[in-house]
């Protein structure tokens, strides 16, 4: 069996739930990153959930990279269908990498960070009448 840093489920498209490992090595981030980018090519809304549950130790050098897969999205102007992204992350360092992220550069839509999946759902109710209706603990990265 082969283990991929990304598993991706568009089963409930336009809701697309990525559950995220570990990085085998650069091959594999840019499989993941590949496959982030091909949900464009759908031309439909969607909605990014990255549940960061499982995720361990991840170098720096990623967070420099995914900084600059969102500039290259933004020079590309790829970024018109993605309306949103929830991140799962409960631990301090995989939240630490996140802000690093977006204090690097803006995402392309607006990002919420938050560190349980039951609040996904909820959020996401909450999203759909109102783009800034959320709580206290969610941690919200928007597009500059």
């Amino acid at each position: 069996m082969i283990i991929m840093f990304a598993t991706f489920d568009d089963t409930a498209f336009p809701l697309v739930r990525i559950r995220l490992g570990s990085i085998k090595d650069d091959d594999d981030f840019f499989i993941f990153l590949k496959q982030c980018d091909s949900y464009d090519i759908k031309y439909e809304n969607y909605t990014f959930v990255f549940d960061a549950t499982n995720v361990g130790y991840i170098s720096v050098k990623y967070a420099y990279k995914i900084k600059d897969f969102i500039r290259e999205r933004k020079a590309c102007r790829n970024n018109k269908y993605l309306e949103r992204s929830i991140v799962i992350a409960s631990t301090w360092y995989i939240r630490g990498l996140i802000r690093l992220i977006f204090s690097m550069e803006t995402p392309t839509a607006p990002v919420y960070m938050i560190n349980n999946k039951m609040n996904v759902q909820n959020l996401l109710e909450n999203l759909c009448l109102d783009y800034r209706d959320f709580t206290s603990n969610v941690v919200c990265f928007l597009p500059a």
